[in-house]
């Protein structure tokens, strides 16, 4: 009897301890991997290229953009003869919406033996992924993670979009000189170290510009009521109002601003896109925020735009597609430059980009793989978004 009290203590201790664990992990075997080929891997023809970005979860629809991108950049090189002789054989990981769910899906990445690493889309999943694949010596490249701390992880990792304090210095200096806005109010997503991030940035700026910011105003992620935040804004009636943060929250900050009756001109971050028009319609018009990417008269811009409508219709392309377009791209000129396809080589020959030419700009990496490159200030006008101005660093 005793023992049987002893067995029952036993295995009821282990299913708590099981439990507990599940509560606190994600099941690698969800981390799904998804062969983009028709055809079989083959080492002697073929090199892997893995991409990580959220094929389920929370992010899913946000991330697809992320992936058409890649699909059109190896598309267009494998039907160019590849790399070096080889075509390029794409696996996609899934990393569930989550960071941990990105170290797994980097981790799997690693074992296949992949190249090269485009993704993730998030900073936070690329903050779980960067450490395995620079542990692994395999160069990684986010198309759109802007938090600075990214690249920081190690030698190894990259990006192809501009960093937070950029587009806050370069949205201070098109408030401030075209604009010629000397006071600023800003609204910051208290949730967000994005936005905080951002805002920190163009306060600084804007501040060394002999520009006044006559208030900060903080908002939750989960509001959808800012009247108390604009009531305040509206008192102090600042030459623009700057708004650091996703499109739908941004989206209804400028609806609920000019409903209110505030005339300053608003900017935004990249964290805006088109879509805030299903949410701000004709509020948005006037409205400037800073982009990646922009469709212009560029011939490589043009034949983009003609890949990308013939294979997912003449919907408004988002940056997020064309760096991740541009980031595939850079990997193949930095193997080409290489003339290897070892990873040390690759890793180098990255660093090494000089006046990389993209769609999304002029690419060269300074000495913490950031990019330096060109940035797009848009409007909203006729419920379009139009290029204002092109910003070369």
């Amino acid at each position: 009897m005793q023992i049987k009290k002893i067995l029952f203590i036993f295995l009821l201790c282990f299913i708590l301890i099981q439990c507990k664990k599940n509560e606190n992990s994600v099941d690698s075997s969800n981390c799904t991997k998804t062969i983009e080929t028709n055809n079989i891997f083959n080492p002697e023809t073929n090199i892997r290229l893995g991409v990580i970005f959220s094929m389920s979860g929370s992010e899913a629809i946000t991330n697809q953009e992320s992936v058409y991108g890649v699909k059109l950049a190896v598309e267009r090189i494998n039907a160019e003869g590849g790399i070096l002789g080889k075509k390029i054989y794409l696996s996609i990981y899934d990393n569930n919406s989550t960071a941990i769910g990105s170290k797994l899906a980097c981790e799997q990445a690693v074992k296949d033996g992949v190249i090269g690493i485009i993704g993730c889309q998030y900073s936070s999943h690329s903050l779980g992924a960067a450490p395995i694949a620079q542990a692994a010596g395999i160069p990684m490249i986010s198309n759109i993670s802007t938090n600075e701390d990214v690249t920081l992880v190690g030698d190894y990792i990259f990006r192809v979009c501009f960093i937070d304090s950029f587009q806050g210095i370069i949205i201070s200096n098109f408030a401030y000189k075209e604009l010629k806005a000397k006071t600023a109010s800003i609204m910051i997503n208290a949730d967000a170290d994005y936005s905080k991030e951002i805002a920190k940035y163009f306060k600084e700026d804007f501040t060394k510009l002999s520009g006044i910011v006559i208030g900060e105003y903080y908002f939750q992620a989960v509001d959808k009521d800012f009247s108390n935040q604009l009531s305040e804004i509206k008192k102090n009636n600042p030459n623009i109002l700057f708004v650091p943060a996703y499109l739908k929250e941004a989206a209804l900050i400028c609806k609920q601003a000019r409903i209110m009756g505030i005339t300053a001109a608003i900017i935004g971050s990249d964290g805006w896109s088109h879509k805030m028009l299903k949410y701000a319609g004709e509020y948005l018009e006037g409205c400037y925020y800073i982009n990646h990417w922009t469709q212009t008269d560029d011939k490589k811009n043009i034949e983009f735009v003609k890949e990308y409508y013939k294979s997912y219709g003449e919907i408004e392309i988002p940056a997020i597609a064309a760096l991740a377009y541009d980031a595939v791209f850079l990997l193949s000129d930095a193997i080409k430059r290489a003339g290897s396809f070892d990873k040390k080589f690759i890793r180098d020959s990255i660093a090494n980009t000089k006046n990389f030419q993209g769609i999304t700009g002029t690419i060269s990496f300074d000495k913490n793989r950031n990019p330096v490159k060109t940035a797009f200030i848009v409007k909203f006008q006729n419920d379009k978004v139009v290029l204002d101005k092109i910003i070369i660093p």
